[in-house]
């Protein structure tokens, strides 16, 4: 499943549902603000709402250039009451987001994902 949406504040994102053959399913969301402290502010609200951050530090790309922030978290589900691993990362004005039940099929998608983010 995937589509496009907007923000309570009107930011505009895209959200993709993957499952895996196995029954693992993989949820992400990249957000485009319209400025980097727009999404900066996103990835603070990301972290004071998370139950637990995992891992928090800069981001690199390809070349070892830091090109933002990523943060491992343990977060609130919205549809339940139990918790899901959640990876949530910026730069420039885009914010992205993978979340899993399972913390190694999250750091497995965003392995195979951030090469193909732009």
């Amino acid at each position: 499943m995937s589509g496009r949406a907007e923000t309570a504040d009107g930011t505009p994102f895209s959200f993709h549902l993957y499952e895996s053959s196995e029954g693992l399913s993989v949820s992400t969301r990249f957000e485009t603000h319209s400025s980097p402290a727009s999404a900066e502010s996103g990835f603070a609200r990301s972290i004071s709402a998370a139950v637990e951050v995992i891992q928090q530090g800069p981001r690199f790309d390809e070349h070892g250039q830091q090109v933002g922030e990523r943060a491992l978290l343990k977060t609130n589900r919205e549809d339940s009451d139990k918790t899901q691993y959640t990876i949530v990362g910026n730069e420039g004005t885009h914010l992205y987001f993978i979340e899993s039940d399972f913390l190694q099929a999250a750091l497995d998608f965003e392995r195979w994902y951030k090469p193909r983010r732009k």
